[in-house]
């Protein structure tokens, strides 16, 4: 059987969001931790792309193995409407 793989999320909050800030990795590719606002006013930040970027000087300003990490069944985005 194959298993199922599912995207995993850190929990940043507002705080740690505003250390790291919205920043150009590649041409065309923008880091922005606020795309993702959560009901409990904590944003999602992927996994994976962290990994990638870990040697960016702007990920290295939050303790990231300290952060609640959730997976993709857990996510509660605040939806605003029109």
């Amino acid at each position: 059987m194959g298993s199922l793989i599912m995207n995993t999320f850190y929990k940043i909050s507002k705080l740690d969001a505003n250390k790291v800030g919205s920043f150009e990795y590649e041409i065309g590719y923008e880091f922005n931790p606020f795309c993702n606002e959560q009901v409990d006013e904590t944003y999602l930040v992927w996994v994976d792309l962290v990994e990638q970027l870990k040697d960016n000087e702007n990920i290295k300003k939050v303790d990231w193995s300290q952060l609640e990490v959730i997976d993709e069944t857990q996510i509660n985005t605040k939806i605003t409407n029109i």
